[in-house]
């Protein structure tokens, strides 16, 4: 059991309590959640957990202009005397900064002069904080000035490592071949909405929602994916199916809800839905995701482990029926912020490690980084922080596909799935359009600058159709597109087919 008090400074909010509320420990080169017990009093905050080792703190804080963000300290020992939770934060913050400038530098990427005077700002700034620690308004300022300054460094980091990425692959291979896809939850896009899609991304994704096709035991209904799947052919784009089965509570049958606990019967019933729908369409589909979210605690009464086996057997039941398709492992929350909370999952890369060790037949590893969507979602990152758990996840040696959303507002959508809520960014950042748009590019060119990423993949099309996640469509309630498409557009038109 291990402890850990931070000084808080005075000026906090409810929005900025409420957020570190949701602060955990990490540990290891991984950044493993432990589960975390999180309070506050006499202007300290205290977190505890059962971790035995040499842990850091994540905790959400205020950055200007970006909202609350997910920051990380550097490595903490246990003592008596409290830390100053902004220095730490701001420590761990330039620290990340400053490895990853080194280390794409050693690989060749060129730091502008702006930036490198830039490094050497933030470095001499927090060190003002760290040698002044006995005076609690100069730590409160200088080290707050570090983060916003390492964070918008950060970006900028990232914007280079991208630009010259991109210029050097598409010196080798223009068009890149990255499938850039568009989920369809909703009914057969009409003709202006197709054209639309056109222009933007050069694949489509289809899920097969398990209640919609077998509403009821033993009874099937086809239609709508039906005409959705010949709609996809006729367009002439690239088709992606699944995920087949995603494990989050609405996404599962009704009915199934009678076998909770008997992994047996819910072996035997997933195994049956998994066939019908492959026999279906296996022809027609090359690449399938499997199952998505089968990493997430509490699912249908089962342990880790049997997760871990159910999941292993969709696998080996997809490859027994269409040996010559390509499967795709899911992953929600890929940061485990699950694991904060309780201890009965396995940390998704863990979790995949074990499906890999156990020769499951997976082709690749889509990981679903959804921000601002709780609880599905995870906690905001920085760019920063995206392309290291990218670069995480391709050391598990497969190709990687990445589901990307974020919503466009935090107002109330009356089309999303009701357990979803947009969770608030803070101050002046809030979620909007425009917020929404930028997070989208600057993810997407990430991701797409990485050759290990094979498909992106934006999370649903429209707002004014059924879908999941609240506001976080290309085409919003009123039935416009949103600037999020134009984003799209230029991505595609400057790197992929």
């Amino acid at each position: 059991m291990v402890s850990y008090n931070f000084l808080l400074p005075e000026a906090l909010g409810e929005p900025d309590m409420q957020a570190l509320s949701r602060a955990y420990l990490i540990s290891g080169t991984e950044y493993v959640p432990w589960p975390t017990e999180v309070t506050f009093g006499r202007g300290e905050l205290a977190v505890h957990s059962s971790v035995s080792e040499s842990s850091c703190l994540s905790a959400p804080w205020s950055v200007d202009g970006q909202g609350h963000v997910l920051l990380t300290t550097g490595s903490l020992m246990q003592r008596e005397e409290p830390y100053h939770l902004v220095l730490e934060l701001a420590r761990g913050k330039v620290n990340h900064l400053r490895t990853q400038a080194a280390d794409w530098e050693m690989g060749g990427l060129v730091l502008a002069e702006e930036l490198r005077n830039g490094l050497r700002s933030v470095s001499a700034t927090f060190a003002h904080a760290a040698c002044n620690q006995d005076d609690a308004g100069t730590v409160r300022t200088c080290a707050q000035q570090a983060i916003d300054h390492a964070v918008a460094l950060g970006d900028q980091l990232v914007e280079t490592y991208v630009a010259q990425v991109l210029q050097f692959r598409l010196a080798r291979e223009k068009p890149l071949p990255t499938l850039l896809a568009c989920r369809i939850n909703g009914p057969t896009p009409e003709m202006t909405r197709t054209g639309l899609l056109h222009n933007a991304v050069n694949g489509v994704q289809m899920p097969f929602h398990w209640p919609i096709i077998e509403p009821t035991e033993g009874e099937y209904l086809w239609t709508a994916t039906d005409n959705l799947m010949s709609w996809a052919e006729t367009q002439g784009w690239e088709v992606v199916g699944g995920p087949v089965i995603d494990f989050a509570s609405h996404a599962l049958p009704e009915w199934l809800g009678r076998y909770r606990g008997d992994l047996r019967r819910i072996i035997n019933y997933m195994d049956d839905y998994l066939e019908m729908v492959l026999q279906r369409y296996g022809n027609r589909i090359k690449t399938w995701e499997i199952a998505a979210g089968s990493n997430l605690p509490h699912v249908l009464g089962l342990s880790k482990d049997e997760l871990l086996h159910l999941t292993n057997r969709l696998f080996d039941t997809a490859a027994q029926l269409k040996p010559n398709c390509s499967f795709v492992l899911g992953l929600a929350q890929p940061w485990g912020e699950y694991l904060s909370r309780e201890d009965r999952a396995y940390f998704p890369l863990l979790f995949t490690d074990a499906l890999l060790r156990n020769r499951a037949s997976v082709a690749a590893i889509d990981m679903e980084i959804l921000m601002g969507v709780q609880p599905r979602g995870s906690l905001l990152r920085d760019a920063l922080e995206l392309s290291r758990i990218l670069d995480l996840y391709s050391l598990l040696g497969l190709p990687l596909r990445v589901t990307v959303g974020c919503p466009s507002s935090a107002a109330p959508d009356p089309q999303a799935v009701g357990e979803y809520t947009v969770q608030p960014r803070g101050a002046s950042a809030e979620w909007s359009p425009e917020v929404q748009a930028r997070w989208a590019e600057q993810c997407i060119a990430l991701a797409v600058s990485k050759p290990f990423v094979e498909a992106v993949t934006w999370i649903h099309f429209a707002d004014d159709q059924p879908h999941w996640f609240p506001q976080g469509g290309l085409i919003g309630l009123d039935g416009q597109p949103k600037p999020i498409v134009a984003r799209l557009q230029e991505v595609r038109r400057a790197y992929l087919r």
